[in-house]
């Protein structure tokens, strides 16, 4: 089974309010910040890694 490290819950918190902030101030649609979030997901499958230090 692969193992996966989660966020911690005020770690997305924090992320959630960026994200909202930035859309609101750019005016983006939800269509817009789909095609986002999907680019990102896609960038993270590809490149990241899960380490927490």
């Amino acid at each position: 089974m692969e193992k996966e490290k989660l966020m911690i819950h005020k770690d997305a918190e924090e992320l959630e309010r960026k994200v909202i902030r930035f859309v609101e101030e750019k005016g983006m649609t939800i269509s817009n910040l789909r095609d986002c979030m999907k680019e990102v997901e896609e960038y993270m499958c590809k490149n990241a890694t899960l380490n927490r230090e």
